[in-house]
């Protein structure tokens, strides 16, 4: 007896899903710079992708944890971990009204 490999259920119309079309560019946010006007590689990300950019911001452990080389403190306290959340909150936001 030979099994049958069941069928693929057939996928959803694009309608029906929340599915966004995939980007042509990923543009990755660093800590140090969120900003979305004077940004030259983000206009640059912006000209040059043919089917949208995907805005990303990764709270990278190595830099989240890291002690400074200098004083030997953490890189990122309390307060500074609370303004870096509120900061991509607002990068978020922006993106949005933006339209993205």
């Amino acid at each position: 007896n030979a099994h049958k490999i069941p069928a693929s259920p057939t996928p959803p119309q694009l309608s029906q899903t929340r599915a966004r079309p995939t980007p042509g560019t990923v543009y990755w946010f660093r800590p140090s710079d969120l900003r979305l006007d004077d940004n030259p590689p983000l206009l640059a990300a912006c000209d040059s992708a043919s089917s949208g950019v995907l805005p990303l911001f990764i709270f990278d452990p190595s830099y989240t944890g890291a002690t400074s080389p200098l004083s030997g403190r953490r890189r990122l306290g309390i307060r500074r971990a609370a303004f870096l959340l509120e900061c991509v909150e607002d990068l978020r936001r922006r993106i949005v009204a933006e339209g993205g």
